[in-house]
């Protein structure tokens, strides 16, 4: 129930079970606190965040890959990318996810360098991209108007075979348009299957 609540973006029925929870004694494992850290990501709600990193810790609950991906990527999504970096650091081991929420967490804090250093640690460690792992690499693109390397791994994706969603046209759009190329933009809107779609 907090999982469905935490996904549909109802937040305070999330955070509300979470207290009924407690109070009736049931002991949260590592799957109810994803859901619970991921719901104070979608609320922004940093200082809610960070108490319940501390219990988390207090109550010994086990930091897996996904718990600590929530976490990346609530405190990059609360404007705290600096622990947001630390807990990548420090992971052993990083899956598509960890990869693509740093990632992602560097681009909106305006860090395309970094985004796209990691983009490229990512490559070297033959972790398979995702679509949302190039939402990060584009949008840090389009943020550094970085227009030459915005088509090359435009290019990347294709050939990982990654159909492209309305988001990664509007970061090469914004790219473009960024540029002054707004015929090329223009023209990249042509070429949109959704467009056609609809």
């Amino acid at each position: 129930m907090i999982s469905g609540y935490a996904r549909i973006g109802l937040v305070n029925e999330a955070l509300g079970l979470f207290r009924e929870m407690q109070k009736v004694g049931i002991r949260p494992d590592e799957v109810t606190m994803v859901s619970v850290i991921t719901a104070c990501a979608t609320s922004g709600a940093l200082d809610l965040g960070k108490w319940v990193h501390a219990f988390i810790d207090k109550h010994v609950i086990k930091v897996d890959l996904e718990l600590t991906t929530a976490l990346i990527n609530m405190y990059a999504r609360c404007g705290c990318i600096e622990r947001s970096k630390k807990l990548f650091d420090e992971m052993p081991v990083k899956d598509t996810k960890a990869w693509s929420s740093m990632i992602v967490g560097l681009a909106i804090h305006g860090l395309a360098e970094d985004a796209l250093d990691v983009f490229a640690k990512m490559q070297k460690d033959n972790v398979r991209p995702n679509q949302v792992t190039f939402i990060g690499v584009l949008s840090a693109c389009a943020h550094r108007g970085l227009v030459s390397e915005g088509r090359s791994y435009w290019s990347i994706m294709i050939e990982f075979g990654i159909e492209p969603l309305m988001e990664h046209y509007g970061c090469m759009v914004d790219l473009l348009c960024r540029a002054g190329l707004v015929e090329e933009a223009y023209g990249f809107v042509e070429t949109m299957h959704i467009s056609r779609i609809q």
